[in-house]
């Protein structure tokens, strides 16, 4: 997902998310959530620190057959 999808799908502006990435600002609160909830939408799993390390992965496919979405640009 490009940054602009990204911004597209989440509300959060494009120069906001360059900023987070550059670490020029730091997400928070309701920003943070929007962000996470794009990302799991679009079929990213966020893996918590268990032991092993947080992570993330792509969702594996649905029972279904469908297949998560792999618009990466």
């Amino acid at each position: 997902m490009s940054q602009r999808d990204l911004a597209a799908v989440s509300g959060v502006h494009l120069q906001t998310l360059l900023d987070f990435e550059k670490g020029h600002r730091v997400p928070r609160g309701p920003t943070l959530q929007v962000i996470v909830r794009a990302l799991e939408e679009a079929g990213i799993v966020f893996i918590p620190a268990n032991g092993g390390g947080q992570g993330v992965r792509l969702r594996e496919p649905e029972e279904n057959g469908a297949e998560p979405a792999d618009d990466a640009t």
